[in-house]
């Protein structure tokens, strides 16, 4: 009986030859781009390029200089400065003589007891007289809505200091809103006259 050939004879595999790769690292080899929609591995990707070089020509952009040149706007001032005693007694005289008409008699009267309490020496006295100084301020700059509110807070701050005299103070103050209300009223201009317009009668 004839030998047959055996295929599945077993061959040695030389030992000097350099063994196949494997399956993994000729994935490795052949593509360095991760699957569509999956997540790249740390380090697989492709590395970024170096940032370009300037050029001898090229500078580069300024450092803002914003906070540093921008014109500083000066702050308003909005604090009025202090009247004395006489000043503002002297003030009020004046204004109510303008524009208080015939009680200015009697507003003066009360005027001199507002002198006679800011000569008491009360504690609160120096911030009365601040709160007149700008009484009288405001209603100089035609500032009446400011000036009321200085009377309103005056009389609800130190009502017992004030109670006597405020309401010079308030009469003063409504004679020259109406005062102004008409000065304005006058200086519109007058709507032209109307006619009646006549048909003339049918002749017969």
């Amino acid at each position: 009986q004839k030998p047959t050939n055996r295929l599945n004879r077993r061959v040695a595999y030389p030992t000097a030859a350099v063994p196949p790769p494997q399956a993994s690292q000729a994935n490795q080899g052949t593509s360095h781009l991760p699957d569509a929609g999956a997540k790249s591995l740390p380090g697989s990707g492709m590395p970024l390029p170096p940032p370009p070089k300037l050029g001898a020509g090229i500078l580069p952009p300024p450092p803002s200089t914003l906070s540093s040149s921008a014109p500083q706007v000066p702050a308003v001032q909005t604090e009025m400065s202090s009247l004395s005693k006489d000043e503002i007694c002297s003030k009020l005289k004046t204004l109510m003589t303008k524009y208080c008409g015939d009680k200015a008699t009697d507003l003066l009267k009360r005027l001199q007891l507002m002198e006679k309490s800011l000569d008491s020496g009360l504690p609160t006295e120096n911030r009365i007289i601040q709160i007149l100084s700008e009484f009288i301020q405001l209603i100089e700059r035609k500032e009446l809505s400011g000036a009321e509110a200085r009377l309103t807070s005056l009389g609800a701050d130190y009502p017992g200091e004030c109670a006597q005299w405020i309401i010079c103070l308030r009469h003063l103050a409504a004679d020259i809103k109406t005062k102004e209300q008409n000065d304005e009223t006058d200086s519109m201009p007058a709507a032209p006259a109307s006619f009646p317009f006549f048909v003339p009668a049918p002749q017969q």
